[in-house]
């Protein structure tokens, strides 16, 4: 091997040793840093170290003192933010959020407080980004089982029906659905429970005729049941059921209860 090359490669060897060994050596420096500093109740220990290290052991301190008054000593600002969110989401407690310099980790923040304590209100605190404000409604209604709260969802890219059906797949009655205020909203709820428990009962509920029959097909597709089909009230949505559940079943006899002759010549073309 060329001396040079070799010459090369043991220097390059040194030179790893040597950032490895300082990495270990931070990292060290930092664990004595933090321990000394828990022990003696004194966060300015930290400042014997350097850079980085000085505000990663203050984090540190911060939380494991459960001393939120530490986190003001953080000057880079990526652990300031992250200081504040801990002890925000720690101790459920909104206030520290206000502190988060970055929009995007502040948002987060109202959010994960928000779905922790059900209090929908401090998503309001969520000022632009609409994405975020309807993820942080879908969560707080998620966990506290409360469809009223999908009423807020704008439908950024989250939906209101999405919002339900996350919301009933977590409850086993319909019935809090009578707590959505606006008509249609509740109907979707009704409809996204439905869809979730294949439950005809909760089609029952909904007040909008064409939309209780497109739950009616809905149910009789997903259990093939055409007699579901005989309590649709307009026929053309009867029709889209009857040929659901020939498809489904492949038996032609159902295409014979289909009014449209267009489309029942099409279901007998596929149940042949």
């Amino acid at each position: 091997m060329d001396k040079h090359v070799l010459t090369g490669i043991v220097i390059l060897g040194i030179v790893g040793v040597s950032v490895i060994s300082g990495c270990l050596e931070g990292d060290t420096a930092l664990d004595k840093a933090i321990d000394e500093a828990v022990k003696k109740g004194d966060p300015s220990v930290c400042d014997k170290l350097e850079g980085e290290l000085t505000d990663r052991c203050y984090y540190y301190v911060a939380s494991r003192m459960n001393d939120a008054s530490v986190c003001a000593r953080i000057k880079d600002q990526e652990y300031n933010d992250l200081c504040y969110s801990y002890f925000a989401e720690d101790l459920k407690d909104a206030s520290y959020c206000e502190n988060i310099q970055d929009q995007g980790k502040k948002d987060s923040c109202y959010s994960n407080v928000a779905s922790r304590t059900g209090d929908a209100s401090l998503c309001e605190k969520i000022p632009v980004d609409l994405l975020a404000k309807d993820s942080c409604y879908y969560e707080v209604a998620v966990a506290t089982k409360d469809p009223s709260i999908c009423e807020k969802i704008q439908g950024v890219i989250f939906s209101e029906e999405s919002c339900y059906s996350g919301v009933t797949s977590m409850v086993d009655d319909y019935w809090c659905c009578q707590e959505v205020q606006d008509p249609k909203s509740r109907d979707l709820c009704y409809y996204s429970f439905a869809k979730e428990k294949k439950s005809m009962r909760a089609c029952n509920k909904i007040f909008a005729i064409r939309y209780r029959d497109k739950c009616y097909s809905m149910i009789a597709k997903n259990i093939v049941d055409s007699s579901i089909c005989d309590e649709i009230y307009y026929q053309d949505v009867k029709d889209d059921c009857y040929f659901g559940v020939a498809e489904t079943t492949l038996d032609p006899s159902y295409c014979k209860k289909i009014q449209d002759p267009s489309k029942k010549s099409q279901c007998l073309d596929r149940c042949s």
